[in-house]
């Protein structure tokens, strides 16, 4: 296969013209027409990352977060110049993924029903929803589900709740920072990613619940699903993932 035939596939997956005008995705290093048969998924660029794709030879590296955000004048990034002399393309799928697979995923492993899109963005694309609990549990029964389903020892919590928790509003990532449209949901706990400290205040001020599951935490399953699609589509095609939490709790 070639570097267009996995751009192919990924834009009928994640259209790329659904990603916002802020972002960089797509094809970041690399030509279209080089070789991919021996792919490496991360949510990440990482020195590891790098040095794990050079070693076992892998020719192509699609990472959620786009390692080139902002323009370049030089080229003098180590990481960068070792995918270049190695021969090894990079894709970054990230708002068009969030928009088109990673946000109803995301409502899965919340464990909700009937869910509707919240916090849209530029190119018509969702950044979260809100759904159903069903049956409603307790804020702290609901914590351990979700340390459950992310493989988390902690999560952070903004402010409190007795009553049972039955609807949910969420956001993967970095979206603590919908404050306005999320305290003006009829929900009872907001599940996102991150929330910088200013925001927090604004809720614990407001008397909003909010758990903070970690910005890659929610984000983590990215490679895994992505992994999932690839092994369907092209069953030989050799797909590997390789998880490397930047921040970690201890």
């Amino acid at each position: 296969m070639k570097v267009k035939d996995i751009l192919e596939f990924l834009n009928k997956t994640a259209p790329f013209s659904t990603g916002e005008s802020f972002d960089n995705i797509g094809l970041l290093i690399g030509k279209k027409l080089q070789k991919a048969t021996n792919i490496l998924i991360a949510v990440d660029l990482t020195r590891e990352l790098v040095e794990k794709a050079v070693s076992e030879k892998n020719d192509l590296i699609i990472t959620h977060h786009p390692y080139i955000f902002e323009p370049m004048k030089r080229i003098e990034d180590p990481l960068i110049i070792d995918l270049i002399k190695n021969d090894i393309s990079y894709i970054a799928l990230h708002t068009n993924y969030d928009h088109s697979r990673l946000n109803d995923e995301f409502s899965k492993l919340l464990h909700l029903q009937n869910v509707t899109k919240i916090h849209k963005g530029d190119n018509g694309g969702f950044y979260g929803g809100i759904g159903e609990l069903n049956p409603p549990m307790k804020a702290m029964d609901y914590i351990d589900l979700l340390k459950r389903e992310f493989n988390l020892t902690a999560v952070r919590t903004v402010g409190d709740r007795e009553d049972n928790i039955s609807r949910v509003a969420y956001g993967n990532g970095s979206t603590g920072d919908f404050i306005d449209e999320t305290m003006s949901l009829d929900c009872d706990v907001y599940v996102t990613g991150e929330v910088k400290y200013h925001d927090a205040v604004s809720y614990h001020n407001k008397g909003f619940f909010v758990i903070e599951l970690g910005h890659y935490e929610s984000e983590s399953f990215f490679a895994e699903d992505l992994k999932t699609l690839f092994v369907t589509e092209y069953p030989k095609l050799k797909v590997q993932t390789y998880l490397l939490p930047i921040m970690k709790r201890v």
